[in-house]
């Protein structure tokens, strides 16, 4: 079974997040976790398909780049996508994309580009 963790710091991103990937893919399981510290607890508990992180400075303690970072380095997680999304536009894409994202978004985004993401994220080989 396909799993996908949603990593952010608003409550209301992560609802509407999970909404949308539970309509768009009802047999994938969608986990949320509310700060970097819950979301490498999650994601070496559940080991994570695909991981959204939706907001790169502002996860907690640990910002989005060093949980990209993380989940890299960790055994259990380096082979886990990671797509991350900024307020911040384009100028963080490349920083994402150094610690190990393998996609960026720029947010706002329309929710409906976390579905698209997904499927494109997931159909790589």
């Amino acid at each position: 079974m396909v799993k996908i963790l949603i990593v952010s710091s608003e409550a209301d991103i992560r609802l509407v997040s999970r909404l949308v990937l539970e309509k768009a893919y009802p047999d994938y399981l969608v986990y949320t976790a509310e700060d970097g510290e819950d979301a490498m607890a999650t994601a070496e508990k559940t080991m994570p398909d695909l991981v959204f992180i939706l907001g790169c400075n502002s996860i907690g303690k640990i910002d989005g780049l060093t949980l990209c970072k993380l989940l890299r380095e960790s055994p259990r997680t380096q082979k886990t996508k990671i797509a991350v999304a900024s307020a911040s536009g384009t100028r963080m894409m490349v920083p994402a994309l150094i610690s190990g994202a393998s996609s960026f978004i720029v947010m706002p985004f329309d929710p409906r580009e976390l579905a698209k993401t997904t499927k494109e994220l997931l159909e790589e080989t």
